[in-house]
Formats: structure tokens, C-alpha cells, sequence
């Protein structure tokens, strides 16, 4: 399966990145200064998972994101 996803922001700023499993168990936080990034997926197992990144202002933006 995959091994990166491939993220694009709304827009360029700072981004705190929090990812959850599909139960919304936290596995991990990075940090980002980009409008389009890369989230290693080597040691995760097959699921679902939200990304939820938030910006300097404070503004929340989630996804699903599936690995097979």
C-alpha cells in the first residue's frame, strides 16, 4: 500500500498536524510551515485515520485518511 500521504493546506501558515486513530486515539503531532507536506505512513497499520491540523489563528481543519 502507501507509504506517504501527500496533505495540501488551505493555505500557507503555521500548522500544528495531531493524528488519530479511528477511535480518536492521539498517535502523534508535527509541525509545519508549508501549504503541502508529506505524512510518513511506514508505521501505521491498515485503517482510517483523522488528521486534524490547526493554524497560528487557532482555525481547525480534519480529514479522513485511509491506508490500505
Amino acid at each position: 500500500g502507501e507509504t506517504f500521504w501527500t496533505v495540501r493546506t488551505p493555505y500557507l501558515a503555521k500548522w500544528d498536524l495531531e493524528l488519530f486513530d479511528a477511535s480518536g486515539r492521539y498517535l502523534r503531532k508535527t509541525k509545519n510551515y508549508s501549504q503541502q507536506f508529506e505524512i510518513d505512513l511506514n508505521d501505521l497499520a491498515s485503517g482510517i485515520y483523522i488528521l486534524v491540523a490547526t493554524d497560528e489563528s487557532g482555525s481547525r481543519y480534519s480529514t479522513k485518511l485511509p491506508k490500505r
